[in-house]
């Protein structure tokens, strides 16, 4: 009770453990330079007299210098309180989010393994499958279930790209790039006239604008192109035009892809880019997409140092933007 402590000397009244050494060291300096102290979270560990354990505490507690009419310090007002609970929750969630970014990192490395070993199989798939397409002498309905094989294959082998770019764009250093000069105008035509045999009902407008020549990785660059147009064939009217326009700037060349239909709903504009996220939840069954693809484009576009925009409206349409550097930004 406070008649057991009151009167008595500071060192009595302390357990042990706070000793001169501790006493020292938070009240020493509010006499000599009369400024006040504020500790937080300070571990001490006491002997239970009960049980003769050990057990441990934390405290947060203040020191207030008191000073009497000239102005001297005569003393000082303390104030401590235990949160040792709070510390020890602190802990708790410490090492439970430990555990939880181990298993992230596990998982991504497992589907980085499993997706590194399908390619050779689905490789091996694939060539089999191209060899008996080419066959003259397969029957009509053979015919078209070797076409449907290749294409569910080929959907398969593009999955397995998307996941091994996310599990390096995550672990990694980065998705790899191997710059070169090149030219944007060049890179969307090609990726346009594929995209154009494989959706033979769909209209592609491009329009070019200026010298749009850099230094970038042509075939990752490719893969900007033709996710962005593919997304926006997905995501818009099937009697609706998709438009395409590349333009250059002092230092700088731009990709603009824009379609009609329905706009990406404004609070999934915030996280477009993130894994795991589609424009739309109302996505064919058919598709290969499981939402990484935009992020995987948001990673390649920044690793040349460039920057990718959205806008969408009911009006407007949709629209993503690629500004990319002519030449790559230096290392830091």
């Amino acid at each position: 009770g406070c008649e057991e402590v009151l009167g008595k000397p500071l060192r009595e009244v302390l357990p042990e453990e706070l000793g001169p050494s501790i006493i020292e060291k938070a009240c020493d300096p509010v006499f000599q330079q009369g400024e006040p102290r504020v500790f937080t979270e300070e571990r001490f560990e006491f002997t239970r007299q009960d049980t003769g354990e050990r057990v441990e505490h934390y405290f947060n507690y203040t020191h207030v210098p008191m000073r009497d009419l000239a102005g001297t310090v005569e003393g000082f007002m303390a104030v401590a309180w235990d949160v040792t609970d709070a510390v020890r929750s602190h802990q708790r969630a410490a090492v439970l989010t430990q555990q939880l970014q181990d298993r992230v990192d596990f998982e991504q490395q497992l589907i980085g393994i499993v997706s590194h070993d399908l390619r050779t199989p689905l490789n091996a798939i694939h060539l089999t499958v191209s060899a008996m397409a080419r066959r003259e002498e397969l029957d009509a309905r053979t015919a078209q279930s070797v076409l449907r094989i290749q294409s569910a294959v080929h959907r398969a082998v593009r999955l397995v790209g998307d996941l091994l770019d996310f599990t390096q764009a995550r672990l990694g250093e980065g998705i790899p790039i191997s710059p070169r000069a090149a030219d944007l105008n060049q890179v969307a035509r090609q990726v346009l006239d594929q995209v154009d045999a494989a959706h033979p009902g769909r209209t592609l407008r491009v329009q070019e604008r200026g010298d749009a020549t850099g230094v970038w990785d042509s075939e990752r660059i490719a893969q900007v192109v033709q996710n962005l147009v593919t997304n926006a064939i997905k995501y818009s009217p099937e009697a609706s035009p998709v438009q395409v326009t590349t333009r250059g700037e002092d230092g700088w060349v731009c990709l603009s892809v824009h379609n009609q239909g329905t706009p990406i709903p404004p609070e999934k504009l915030p996280r477009i880019f993130e894994p795991l996220q589609r424009a739309s939840s109302e996505v064919d069954s058919t598709s290969r997409s499981v939402g990484l693809g935009l992020y995987i484009v948001k990673q390649l576009v920044e690793a040349h140092g460039g920057i990718i925009t959205v806008e969408s409206t009911a009006e407007a349409g949709t629209t993503f933007t690629v500004r990319l550097p002519r030449d790559l930004p230096a290392n830091p």
